[in-house]
C-alpha cells in the first residue's frame, strides 16, 4: 500500500479488512446477529453533499424527481427497515441543506417507505437476457 500510495499525490488508496463487513461502492454488506447477511448504504466518512442544488437550472421536473430515486435507492439496498429509516434522516438532511422543499423530501421518502423492496429489484435483469 506504501508503494502504490507514493506514485501519486492525486490519490490515496486504503485497505479495509473485517470478518464481518465489507464497503463495496455504496453499500455496507455485514452480518447480523443470527448469522445472515445485511446490506445498508456506505458513504466514506469524508464525503460531502454533492447532490444537485433545488434552484439549479434544471428542469423542475429533474429536480422534484432527484429525492424520489434517491429514497428508492436508499429503499431497494437497505435490507432492513432500521437502516431505511436512519438513512432517509441523513437524507432528508442532505436534501435540506440543497434546498429541497420539505413537501418533495416528505413525498420522496414516504413513497419509498410504502414501496416494497422484492418489487424495487425487478426490471433490473435485461430483457435480452431473459429465458421467458
Amino acid at each position: 500500500m506504501t508503494y502504490i500510495n507514493s506514485t501519486t499525490r492525486f490519490l490515496r488508496f486504503t485497505v479495509e479488512h473485517s470478518t464481518d463487513k465489507v464497503n463495496f461502492l455504496d453499500l455496507t454488506v455485514y452480518k447480523n446477529a443470527q448469522g445472515t447477511l445485511e446490506t445498508a448504504i456506505y458513504r466514506k466518512p469524508l464525503s460531502r453533499n454533492t447532490l444537485l442544488r433545488a434552484d439549479s437550472h434544471h428542469p423542475k421536473q429533474l429536480i422534484k424527481n432527484i429525492p424520489i430515486g434517491q429514497f428508492l435507492r436508499l429503499r431497494r439496498n437497505c435490507s432492513s427497515d432500521a437502516e431505511f429509516e436512519q438513512g432517509a434522516i441523513e437524507m432528508s438532511k442532505c436534501f435540506h441543506n440543497r434546498g429541497y422543499s420539505a413537501g418533495d423530501i416528505s413525498t420522496a421518502y414516504q413513497r419509498a417507505k410504502s414501496a416494497q423492496r422484492s418489487h424495487l429489484h425487478r426490471g433490473f435483469a435485461s430483457p435480452r437476457n431473459s429465458l421467458t
